[in-house]
C-alpha cells in the first residue's frame, strides 16, 4: 500500500461532499463522451467509494470491523492473516504472533466445514473462535486489475486499541457473524 489519502482536517460531512462531486463528474464524463472516459469516470468513481467509506469509518470512531482471532474466553489473540503454508492458492490461515509481535509463535488454519455450528466447534477444539473486531483504519484504494474501496488497519500487529464485535460471547446481530457468512446464510437472517 502506498501512502494513500490524507484526509486530516476533513469531517465526514466534507468526504460526503467530495465523493458527490466525483460522482457528479464521472456521470458528466459519460454524458460528454460515453464510455470513452472510461478510465477517468471509474477513478473518479473510486474515489467517491473511498471518500464515502472513510467518513463512515470517521463515524464508527476511526475503526472498522475485520477478522480477528479469539481465544476460547473471548480475549483477541494477538494474529495476523497469511496466504496458507500449505493450502490452496489463495486460502488464509492465521499466524499467531510472540510477545513482540514480530515472530510468528504458531499457525490455526479455521474449520472449512460449511455448517456454522459445525465450523465453530471444530475451531472450538483447536482452541479457537474467528470472529469480527473493530481496528483502527482507514479507507483507500485495493485491486490490481480492478478498482474499489476498502478498509486497511492502521497497524495489523497493534492490537491495544481492539473492540470485539463479535468475540464468540456477545449477544446480537453479529454474533456467530464470521460463521454464517462463510456458510452464506448471512444475508437471509438465518
Amino acid at each position: 500500500m502506498g501512502k494513500g489519502y490524507d484526509f486530516t482536517g476533513m469531517t465526514p460531512a466534507d468526504l460526503r461532499a467530495y465523493a458527490k462531486e466525483c460522482r457528479r463528474e464521472s456521470a458528466e464524463s459519460f454524458e460528454r463522451c460515453d464510455t470513452d472516459g472510461f478510465l477517468s469516470q471509474k477513478a473518479n468513481q473510486v474515489t467517491a467509494d473511498v471518500y464515502e467509506l472513510q467518513a463512515t469509518i470517521m463515524e464508527n470512531g476511526g475503526r472498522a470491523d475485520f477478522l480477528a482471532l479469539f481465544d476460547l474466553k473471548g480475549n483477541v489473540v494477538p494474529a495476523v492473516r497469511i496466504d496458507s503454508l500449505y493450502g490452496r492458492q489463495g486460502e488464509k490461515e492465521w499466524a499467531i504472533l510472540d510477545s513482540s509481535g514480530r515472530r510468528y509463535a504458531g499457525y490455526f488454519r479455521p474449520s472449512k466445514a460449511h455448517k456454522p455450528g459445525v465450523a465453530r466447534a471444530n475451531d472450538a477444539k483447536k482452541g479457537y473462535y474467528v470472529g469480527l473486531a473493530a481496528f483502527p483504519a482507514k479507507a483507500d484504494i485495493g485491486g490490481t486489475h480492478s478498482w474499489y474501496a476498502r478498509s486497511v488497519q492502521l497497524d495489523e500487529r497493534d492490537f491495544s486499541d481492539v473492540v470485539p464485535v463479535d468475540n464468540g460471547h456477545l449477544e446480537g446481530p453479529h454474533a456467530e457473524r464470521y460463521y454464517r457468512i462463510m456458510d452464506g446464510r448471512f444475508d437471509r437472517g438465518e
